[in-house]
């Protein structure tokens, strides 16, 4: 007994009307009785008494009446859950980033999650490196990165692009307004992350400082963007970071908006193509559109 079969017994069952039934399946009579007859023989037993005048259901015909329902109704979820599965509407998607990205990232996530609310996220924070051999690994999705590294194999989707912020004690009052400004920065302990960390952001932040005339005099470092700003709050010097990078820290420090400088901080996502992955599909397609 097949699902075809289980279908067309239901239906007969429904109806008691051969003629009927047949209409409703959109096939002719002869198959429907052929079915019958057949899924009768494999059971062995009759399901339909049958005359001139009517068709009635054997005690056998109604109890496999009451559990095909249910075991139609289960087919007919299992196949709307596969179409689903099959359009990424139901999966996993994994996302790693580097840290001062998740909070911008997340806005894009919930957004995507009120469009497909049956996706589950796994969300991970690994540096641009790392990320880079997770998606070509294949363990990992999508990977938000800063000022992203040519990566030859990947898709690179920009996000969007910011302005740094010098951040800076309370103490410090100064107006910060033309690159020029930037000079009264020399002397002052520098707070900054290791290269390794990421070396886009890294020399993206050097040069802004070299064209303002000072070269940091780095005291510090810390793998946290969000350290680096606790650190300036506790008076052990400077930094510049990208802007979403204080989204959600309120620290007693000074924020200068940096956007007179040319550099800015790059927000771009790498992916595979070879991923058979429909939920990661819908997730670039889902961006590319709102950033339209």
């Amino acid at each position: 007994m097949n699902n075809n079969d289980l279908r067309y017994f239901y239906v007969l069952a429904t109806t008691l009307h051969f003629g009927r039934a047949a209409q409703l399946l959109h096939i002719t009579q002869p198959p429907l009785t052929r079915t019958i007859k057949r899924l009768e023989e494999e059971l062995g037993v009759l399901l339909f008494k049958r005359s001139q005048r009517k068709v009635v259901l054997t005690k056998a015909g109604e109890y496999l009446k009451k559990k095909g329902e249910a075991l139609l109704s289960g087919f007919a979820e299992i196949e709307k859950e596969i179409k689903k599965i099959d359009n990424g509407k139901i999966g996993q998607l994994h996302i790693t980033s580097v840290g001062s990205v998740v909070p911008v990232i997340l806005r894009y996530v919930n957004k995507f999650l009120f469009k497909y609310p049956d996706v589950n996220i796994k969300l991970s924070q690994y540096t641009t490196s790392e990320q880079i051999e997770l998606i070509k690994s294949g363990k990992a999705d999508i990977a938000f990165v800063r000022c992203p590294l040519s990566s030859e194999g990947l898709e690179l989707q920009k996000v969007f692009d910011e302005s740094y912020v010098l951040i800076m004690p309370k103490s410090f009052n100064r107006k910060i307004e033309v690159a020029e400004d930037l000079q009264q920065l020399s002397n002052m302990p520098y707070i900054s992350f290791p290269r390794e960390f990421g070396r886009g952001l890294f020399d993206r932040i050097i040069s802004l400082c070299q064209m303002g005339g000072f070269s940091p005099d780095v005291k510090h470092e810390s793998y946290q963007l969000d350290t680096a700003v606790r650190m300036v709050e506790a008076g052990m010097g400077i930094t510049i970071v990208p802007r979403s990078a204080m989204n959600g820290i309120l620290a007693e420090v000074n924020v200068y908006e940096l956007d007179f400088m040319p550099q800015r901080s790059v927000v771009s996502f790498y992916y595979s193509e070879k991923q058979d992955n429909p939920v990661m599909f819908n997730f670039v397609r889902d961006i590319a559109n709102k950033n339209k």
